[in-house]
Order: C-alpha cells, then sequence, then structure tokens
C-alpha cells in the first residue's frame, strides 16, 4: 500500500532537491554509486564466468574471503581502485577509461548529457582479444 504522508525527512529532502547545489551533488554522488556499482558487477560476472568462487578470487589476490564476498555481496559496494585493480588482473582483464563518443552536451552550458557521460563507459576489457 502506498504511503501518503511523507516523512519529516522526506519534506527535509525535497526542501534540499529543491536547492540547484543540493540537487546537483546528489545527481553526482548517485552517478558515482552507480559507476562503481556497474563495474563491482561487471566483474562479478567475470567471476562467475571463469567458474572462480569468491574464496578462490580472495586467494588469486592475497585477500580475506570476507573482503571479496562483502564487494560482490554489498548493495552499495564502495572498494578501493586498488582492490578492483586487483581482482581485475586475477580474472585477466584490465579497467580501461574510455572518452564518452559525445562531448559535454552545448545546449546545457557544460552539463553532460546523459549519454556521454564517461563512467558508463568503464568496464572489464579482456587482455585476450
Amino acid at each position: 500500500m502506498p504511503r501518503t504522508t511523507k516523512t519529516g525527512f522526506g519534506k527535509f529532502f525535497d526542501a534540499q532537491m529543491a536547492q540547484p547545489s543540493f540537487a546537483k551533488d546528489c545527481k553526482q554522488a548517485r552517478a558515482e554509486v552507480d559507476a562503481i556499482d556497474q563495474i563491482v558487477r561487471a566483474l562479478d560476472g567475470a567471476r562467475e564466468q571463469l567458474g572462480l568462487t569468491k574464496a578462490d578470487l580472495a586467494r588469486a589476490i592475497s585477500a580475506k574471503p570476507e573482503i571479496v564476498r562483502r564487494l560482490f555481496t554489498a548493495e552499495d559496494p564502495t572498494p578501493t581502485l586498488s582492490t578492483v585493480v586487483k581482482v581485475a588482473i586475477a580474472l585477466g582483464y584490465r579497467l580501461e577509461l574510455v572518452r564518452g563518443i559525445h562531448g559535454p552536451c552545448a545546449r546545457h552550458r557544460g552539463a553532460v548529457h546523459r549519454r556521454s557521460r564517461p563512467w558508463t563507459r568503464w568496464r572489464p576489457t579482456c587482455r585476450r582479444r
């Protein structure tokens, strides 16, 4: 059953979102979380394709098994770049930063158009091509 009244926090959040600077910061934070999630999910998919368990991967990167387990099961993982690179290398991948096809959207005066967000282009790239 949908809730009809907002909580105090909901009202506060709506008021904050009405401020352009807060809304921009919130959108940026969400984009960062989404980018990290996309990378982690791609690495987990690669791990599964190779038939490796999380414990196997932990041994391969000399990490505690719970670190790898949390990386792949946390709702909003926040791994270090070092951990992401170690996992990618252990799976036979490398991370590559590719500039978006489209540049900043001139129509929005420096705003980056949704299709050109560079973080949507981060993905593991197999070295064995």
